[in-house]
């Protein structure tokens, strides 16, 4: 058995599902393909690079509207770190750092920003009465299947269905069964 080895991949053209599975990350996007490149060195599988994902298909809410994501990541024992990760739609940029405990299937503290010049891109399905161009900056935090996300918002041309409010800021904390809104101006 060795005490030490060193694994340089540079790959292309990758089944997204496959190659993200290797790092333990099984983000719900649509399937894609992925570049990038994967490097480890020691006597533990704690790989690092950088990844270009495109998607194949499209959804109906806003991870199945994701175009692409790059970035470049860690993974130290059980927590991957992403860095400079950009994520897109149509509408939409995400750009975000921080970790995440695959072990606990939790989101440590990941560091976002939301640009988006159509809020219905994030909305939809579940909600489609707020209209505007939209901006968050903010964090994310707690279970891959129940979030807390938290920051500050503003839209800009808002609507909320037929009626015009303007230009919106305020801070909001999100939870699957909870929205809160505060210092709304």
């Amino acid at each position: 058995k060795p005490n030490h080895y060193s694994v340089h991949v540079n790959f292309s053209d990758v089944d997204s599902p496959a190659a993200l599975d290797l790092i333990g990350w099984k983000p719900d996007i649509p399937s894609g393909k992925v570049k990038g490149e994967l490097r480890t060195s020691g006597n533990r599988f704690n790989p690092s690079g950088w990844f270009d994902y495109e998607s194949r298909a499209e959804g109906q809410d806003i991870l199945g509207r994701i175009r692409g994501i790059k970035g470049s990541y860690n993974l130290n024992g059980d927590v991957l770190s992403l860095h400079d990760i950009e994520a897109r739609t149509r509408k939409s940029i995400l750009t975000a750092n921080g970790d995440m405990d695959l072990a606990s299937s939790s989101i440590s503290s990941l560091h976002v920003r939301l640009k988006t010049t159509d809020v219905t891109d994030v909305t939809l399905p579940y909600r489609r009465e707020l209209h505007g161009l939209g901006e968050f900056a903010g964090k994310v935090t707690g279970r891959f299947n129940d979030p807390f996300i938290e920051g500050k918002v503003s839209i800009s041309e808002a609507a909320y269905e037929d009626y015009n409010l303007g230009n919106i800021i305020g801070s909001v904390a999100y939870k699957k069964d909870l929205l809160e809104i505060w210092d709304l101006s």
